[in-house]
């Protein structure tokens, strides 16, 4: 069954395309926010995408001009619900630094998670803190 679905339970197909946004960074950032475009237009109307995005645990990344690669760990996530991007739900899931451990966090309640579970969210946001950035 597709992820997506319009008011009345109708699976929508979307437009398929594969791109690369590149994007220059002269100075890293101690936290590197990256923003997933979760949303398409059916017509007239923006729809959420459902799918599946896959995104690594760990970035390197090397700055315009050369010099040193800088590492990043993922230390947060933000997560919506909900069938439309302009209603719902966000969660979040945070990264302990202690033990690598991960929270999810919602209104609700706060807890403990395994990374498996972190690993199948739906990101609209990713937030990495460098490992080896000067404090």
């Amino acid at each position: 069954m597709p992820p997506f679905l319009d008011d009345d339970d109708t699976p929508i197909v979307p437009p398929r395309s594969t791109f690369l946004k590149v994007v220059e960074i002269a100075v890293p950032p101690k936290c590197l926010c990256l923003h997933i475009q979760r949303t398409f237009f059916v017509g007239k109307d923006l729809v959420k995408d459902g799918s599946i995005t896959l995104f690594a645990k760990s970035l390197s990344l090397k700055c315009r001009g050369g010099g040193d690669v800088v590492k990043y760990e993922l230390s947060a996530i933000v997560e919506h619900f909900g069938r439309r991007s302009r209603a719902g739900h966000f969660i979040a899931y945070k990264r302990l630094k202690l033990d690598d451990a991960w929270l999810r966090c919602s209104d609700e309640m706060v807890k403990e998670v395994s990374w498996d579970e972190v690993a199948l969210s739906k990101p609209y946001l990713l937030f990495y803190e460098s490992v080896n950035l000067l404090k």
